[in-house]
């Protein structure tokens, strides 16, 4: 707001009216295009962390999310038990721990939040292991 000071400062000491609509005008448009500008930033900040609620919807009625889009869902209750989670997503889940991921089929190459991924790294390899085929 420091910026704009030099201008109010020309439009009460103006002498000219039409230089005083002009400055007025200006700083106006300046103050609502920045609000404008951080309004439409929060918008895009919530939305690019935001989950894929049809991809929620599948992991929780087929036990399979491969490739979904999990960031930022809320998982505290989530029934994980046999659930292929390969290639998903996980990153900043709200809620979820090592026992829910215990139970999973797979996890081969998901993403996980630095804290999740060493304690699965520690008790249960084996789950970031790519999948055997059934051939």
């Amino acid at each position: 707001m420091s910026g704009a000071w030099p201008i109010v400062y020309i439009i009460c000491y103006s002498q000219s009216e039409r230089n005083k609509k002009v400055l007025l005008s200006f700083l106006l448009n300046t103050i609502y295009l920045s609000k404008f500008a951080l309004i439409i930033s929060f918008v895009f900040a919530f939305q690019v962390s935001a989950y894929d609620k049809t991809d929620l919807k599948k992991a929780k009625a087929t036990r399979g999310c491969s490739d979904c889009d999990l960031t930022s869902a809320f998982l505290s209750r989530a029934d994980l038990s046999g659930a292929n989670l390969s290639r998903a997503d996980l990153s900043e889940v709200h809620g979820l721990n090592i026992e829910q991921l215990s139970t999973v089929q797979t996890l081969y190459k998901a993403e996980l939040n630095p804290e999740l991924m060493e304690q699965v790294k520690d008790k249960y390899p084996q789950l970031l292991e790519e999948p055997k085929s059934d051939e």
